[in-house]
């Protein structure tokens, strides 16, 4: 764009400093008023990302602990030690709680029994521990099953329980150290219990030694 000289109105050449007819020096056309400012983002706005961030990363944290590994163990002796079986049977399939509640007998595990089992196993802790007896647990193996096993796993569990076999994605064997602790007693033991993960969750396969042997 040319800049015209106040002094004497030549239009000079764009870039010009100096009018190129009278040497009066040129003024900047540049229209201050109109640059924009840089955007200063304010306490509020700043206190408001920062607490998105965070509800974004608790969600994420809360749904990713939701059918955890560790998640499911905790219910599954959580429901040994307080003897509820509700507890007990959410660290199991959906499928389970559904099929599961009657005086009905599943493969070769009888409910009626599986009640007297569960009861059973409450009262033996209780009488040698006290009360206020704890069981306690670690992580030591995870063993992954072959892929024949599993796809021969999902044959069953569909004719046992109606779970999809496609939902079944994977089956682990986790070999757990258990510790029952009360009244100044102690009992440790090796402990085997299958996974099994269908969606994205894991939880207890749902087998005999699961329902009837817990803790053995």
């Amino acid at each position: 764009m040319a800049r015209v000289c106040k002094n004497c109105g030549t239009k000079n050449s764009f870039g010009s400093r100096y009018c190129e007819e009278c040497g009066q020096k040129l003024e900047s056309s540049i229209d201050i008023a109109n640059i924009k400012k840089p955007i200063k983002a304010s306490r509020k706005m700043i206190i408001s990302v920062v607490l998105l961030v965070v509800s974004v990363i608790l969600l994420i944290l809360v749904f990713s602990s939701f059918g955890s590994m560790d998640n499911v163990l905790d219910k599954y002796f959580r429901g040994l030690q307080k003897n509820v079986i509700s507890d007990f049977i959410e660290a199991f399939p959906p499928q389970i709680s559904k099929s599961f509640t009657a005086s009905v007998t599943v493969g070769d595990i009888n409910y009626d029994e599986f009640l007297r089992s569960f009861d059973k196993q409450y009262a033996d802790f209780y009488s040698v521990y006290g009360q206020r007896f704890r069981i306690r647990y670690t992580v030591s193996i995870k063993e992954h099953w072959a892929i024949e096993e599993v796809s021969k796993a999902k044959d069953q569990l569909f004719d046992m329980w109606r779970i999809p076999k496609a939902s079944v994605k994977d089956i682990i064997t986790v070999i757990l150290q258990v510790t029952v602790k009360g009244e100044g007693q102690q009992q440790n033991a090796t402990v085997s219990i299958d996974m099994i993960k269908i969606r994205g969750k894991w939880f207890v396969y749902p087998d005999y030694d699961a329902f009837m042997n817990p803790i053995k």
